[in-house]
């Protein structure tokens, strides 16, 4: 009998983890949608187990709709390039993992409810987290400052290091692993959606594809190092992989 290849699907909330928990209600908003698609995809994957349709269509139904409920969720009277793209990034990541599970033989919905619950736990406490640290309230309710508090937290290179530990203890509490390639679906559409750096003195778009390339090669070069390295099982692949990238940013940014 073939296993589910991990219990959540980690590629998806790492990059929720870090696009949407900047402030609370959104992160409550995604967080929902992400449990809702893996629970429908595990359920189509369940219902047409004895039909001749093929597993990837399904897989792409049940992306397609977490996509819908997305942009529902979180329209705004303008919607940017930037929402679009993070959304469709996490839908290809929760498409990943269906793919992943298409050949499971029997689906224990217990487990993967506690295991999305619990990841969804983590997103609202580290939005909470985030919120305060950024600004000093939450939900937008004004808070009393301390002197934590920085406006650092609040920004793409503090957002990848907090996620790479939200995920190294989910993994540590669910006992689950990272595949090999698992974070390339998590870091690579994070340069895109949260360019590091944009080359001045040439026209925005050749200064844009400048600054997503020098970091996707230094990314890329240093990942050699840490797939092959000895790192505990928990924070291997995602977690190590999203502080290398939140280290990269947080030099880019200083120079």
């Amino acid at each position: 009998m073939m296993k589910i290849s991990s219990r959540y699907p980690i590629e998806a909330f790492a990059l929720a983890f870090v696009l949407f928990t900047a402030d609370m209600k959104t992160a409550m908003l995604v967080g929902i949608a992400l449990v809702f698609g893996d629970v429908l995809s595990c359920l189509l994957q369940e219902a047409t187990k004895e039909m001749k349709i093929n597993k990837a269509i399904i897989a792409q139904i049940s992306s397609l709709i977490m996509f819908g409920a997305l942009m529902i969720m979180l329209w705004q009277s303008e919607l940017s390039w930037r929402l679009v793209l993070a959304l469709a990034a996490i839908c290809a990541a929760q498409f990943k993992h269906a793919m992943d599970n298409i050949a499971v033989d029997e689906i224990a919905y217990g487990d993967i409810l506690y295991a999305d619950s619990i990841a969804y736990a983590a997103m609202v406490v580290l939005a909470i987290l985030r919120e305060y640290l950024a600004n000093a309230e939450i939900f937008g309710c004004k808070l009393p400052e301390i002197p934590l508090v920085s406006s650092a937290f609040g920004k793409p290179m503090m957002a990848l290091i907090l996620a790479a530990i939200t995920v190294a203890i989910l993994n540590r509490i669910l006992k689950t692993q990272c595949q090999d390639q698992a974070a390339l679906w998590v870091c690579l559409p994070m340069l895109v959606l949260e360019m590091p750096f944009v080359w001045n003195n040439v026209p925005e778009i050749l200064g844009m594809l400048v600054g997503v390339i020098m970091c996707g090669l230094i990314y890329l070069t240093m990942r050699q190092k840490l797939v092959f390295s000895e790192t505990l099982s928990h924070i291997k692949g995602v977690p190590v992989e999203m502080t290398l990238l939140g280290i990269i940013y947080m030099v880019v940014t200083i120079l």
